[in-house]
């Protein structure tokens, strides 16, 4: 059975959009409560602002890196519908089933070496 790889492309494209537009609001959100043109950027009424501030500030920088791994993959992914190999194992070749790739339309090992990699 031949895989749709243009229903793939699009859903990618979509999802590759709005992990783009949350990330670009998180950056936002951290760029909005910097202001290092202030003089007393840092130096809050109470020291407890300032760690409250911090520790948003890193959330965010956690979060945001993982959506820019998710969207690296889907990038990856659609360099392999452009090329020619989506839907195959990128250790042995086989295919990918398609409840797989509709569940994770960016995978690119199949089970058994997707759990390998998690293992290692």
């Amino acid at each position: 059975m031949q895989l749709d790889t243009a229903k793939f492309k699009q859903r990618l494209e979509t999802d590759r959009g709005q992990l783009q537009d949350e990330l670009n609001g998180m950056q936002d959100e951290n760029n909005q409560n910097v202001d290092t043109d202030n003089p007393s950027f840092g130096a809050g009424n109470h020291p407890a602002d300032a760690a409250s501030d911090v520790t948003s500030r890193e959330r965010n920088m956690a979060v945001a890196a993982d959506l820019q791994l998710d969207i690296d993959e889907i990038d990856h992914a659609l360099e392999r519908i452009a090329d020619g190999t989506y839907g195959q194992c990128e250790t042995c070749g086989r295919s990918i089933p398609e409840e797989r790739l509709d569940a994770r339309p960016s995978a690119t090992f199949c089970i058994e070496h997707q759990r390998e990699r998690e293992r290692a």
